[in-house]
Order: structure tokens, then sequence, then C-alpha cells
């Protein structure tokens, strides 16, 4: 990814649109135009979309809408724009505008409903030095990450249990609802009294390190920092304090970095050495799309609901990518990308659970 330029920012990031346009830069990273392979669904489409109806040209009706709740908001565009154009904020904010009016797709609301049936005063929030973001993750996975942290010596507090992070609500333009679950998150962490926040996913950190602070204005919690477990256990690894029985005759396999892994500054050979550990390098395979231009699977945005039929050929699109790669399992460590990898039709790879994978074969 190519450091960007030090160009001025809109005032208002609907204003993006008029320079993106008819540029076509970031047209290669657009993993929704490389599913449908539709030039109105990639970035210089939606930006196209938007100026357009802003010119007259065109108006929001039942075709136009459905083209703007087409992209994912994986950030991809802007991650490999040279001068930093806020594109995936420009859409946001118009979905923002069209819910404000009440022509966003009626599953948008739907999706509102459950959103804001989860806003509840917070009971018996633990304290503690360090926290874990759990949000809507449960069961194994979660039980994994906290054995595998107390291998290392951390007993996190469990923070958020059952509570969206607001990041999919800020997508699809119902920045009320976001704000509402954002405060709700905000108020369990300071709750806890913690200083470090541990995450499962890079859309949790994207969210409370940019969503929370550029999208919604909310600001985040100064005293906090926040750290990817990825990164916690890595460093444990390296350091001596982190050990795993390997895996005897460990099938090829690949990582999927998780959706949103682009917009963040993240340690991309964390999970990767953790993986080492357990499976071996050389039954390692590369995806083509990982790193800084990793495609997401699917789950993000909201698109499974909003685009089920884009979402899905986003996850065959990673699946196939891990086979023609050579790859038995596809292991990723976001839980949602896992559960929407596994709904997928499946006859050569088997999506294995990064967290589960690591536990089981934890020494100790």
């Amino acid at each position: 990814m190519s450091a960007a330029v030090d160009v001025a920012q809109p005032k208002n990031p609907i204003d993006t649109t008029e320079d993106c346009r008819f540029c076509w830069m970031c047209r290669q990273a657009c993993p929704v135009g490389h599913v449908t392979a539709r030039e109105t669904l990639t970035p210089h489409g939606w930006a196209l979309t938007i100026d357009s109806v802003k010119r007259g040209n065109l108006t929001w009706t039942a075709e136009t809408i459905d083209v703007l709740y087409s992209c994912a908001d994986c950030g991809l565009c802007r991650a490999h724009c040279i001068t930093d154009r806020p594109l995936p904020e420009a859409i946001t904010a118009v979905r923002a505008e069209l819910v404000a009016k009440g022509q966003a797709p009626a599953i948008v609301e739907e999706l509102n409903q459950r959103f804001l049936r989860t806003i509840a005063p917070s009971t018996n929030v633990g304290v503690g030095e360090v926290g874990l973001f759990v949000g809507e993750v449960a069961g194994a996975e979660v039980d994994a990450v906290i054995k595998l942290l107390a291998a290392v010596g951390i007993a996190p507090v469990l923070i958020g249990q059952g509570r969206s992070n607001g990041v999919v609500a800020s997508s699809l333009g119902l920045r009320e609802t976001a704000v509402a679950l954002a405060r709700q998150v905000l108020s369990d962490i300071a709750a806890s009294a913690c200083r470090e926040l541990l995450v499962l996913t890079p859309e949790d950190r994207f969210g409370f390190e940019r969503v929370y602070v550029d999208r919604l204005g909310l600001g985040w919690l100064s005293s906090v920092k926040v750290r990817e477990v990825t990164a916690v256990l890595a460093e444990a690894l390296a350091g001596g304090r982190l050990s795993f029985k390997p895996l005897a005759d460990a099938p090829a396999y690949a990582y999927h970095d998780p959706c949103h892994s682009a917009r963040i500054e993240r340690d991309d050979a964390a999970p990767r050495a953790l993986l080492r550990a357990v499976l071996g390098s050389n039954a390692e395979k590369n995806l083509f799309w990982r790193g800084r231009r990793a495609h997401p699977c699917g789950a993000v945005g909201g698109l499974q609901f909003t685009q089920p039929a884009i979402a899905a050929k986003l996850a065959d699109a990673r699946l196939e990518d891990a086979k023609s790669a050579g790859a038995s399992w596809l292991i990723t460590d976001d839980p949602a990308c896992a559960h929407h990898l596994r709904s997928r039709p499946q006859q050569d790879v088997t999506v294995r659970g990064f967290y589960e994978l690591l536990a089981e074969q934890l020494v100790g």
C-alpha cells in the first residue's frame, strides 16, 4: 500500500465524490467489482452515482439505492488511494441521509430494530487492568481465547458481552443507532476501569480507533490502549512464554486476513507466526489477496444482509483463492468471517477457527 499524498480533505466527506467519480486508480482493489464484474459496483461507480444525484441527473430510486448498498464498506478503496480520499465515509454519509428520509431498503430498518433491542444498561461489569471486548462473539471461540490468555498470565475482564460495536450500524447509515451502541460500549469500558483493551478482530479495532472518532464524533477513552489478541500472543510466543505442540501431519493451510484488516496498522505477521508454531511453515500457502490488499469474505458492512448474493460471491472467491493456492484448511481469527465462510458449500476447503486451533495445541 502506497503512502498517502498530503492533500487537503473535504470538510463534508460527500464532496469527495467530485474527485472519485472519474478516477479508476483504486479500481483493482475493489472486491465487489471483482466478483460482480459490474463497473457500476466499483468505487468510481458509487461516486458517480452519488454525484449524479447531487447534480440532478439521477434520483434515488429502488435501483440506485440498491447500487449504493452494494458497497461492502471494506475500506480497500481508501487504503489504496494515494490521496486518501474518504469515499467510504461519503457512501455511509449518503446512506445516513437516505435513512433519515425513510428511503433505505426495508432490511436496513429490520436490522435497526435488531440493534436497538440490544441496547440496555450494563449490569455486573467486572473491574480489572486488562479487558477483553467479546461483543457478539460467544461460545467455544471465547473460551479458547481465555485459555490462551491464561497461559501467558492474563485474566481479562469480559466487556461488551452480547453488544454490537456499532460498526455495521454505521456502515448501513444508521448513525443514531451506531452512536447509541458505541456509547453503551464506551460505558462498559469505562466501568471496567481497564487500561488495556484486547480485541479479537480488526473490525473492533477499526471501530474503536476510527469509526468512533472520525465517523461518529465520539472520541475514545485516552487512558485505554487497544491491542489485538493476536499481537499479545505472538509477543508471548517470541518471548518464550507461550508454546504449542506442533500438529502431526498438518494439512496445507492458508490464513484469511479478516475484514477491515487494510484499514488499521495491523501486525500481519503476528497471526501467521502463531499458525507456523502449530502447523509449521512447510504447510503454509499464501492467498493472492492477503495482508494490506486482503479482500473481505463478505461478512462486512452488513452486506450479508443487504446484498446476500454479493456476500456469498465474496466468500466463494476467498474459498476458491485458498483452493487455488493448494490449501486444505482456510483459517481466520475473526469468528464472523469463519461463520460466513462456513455457510458456503465447501468440497475441498475446511474453514477452521484460529483461536480454537491454537488452544487445542497449547502446551501447559
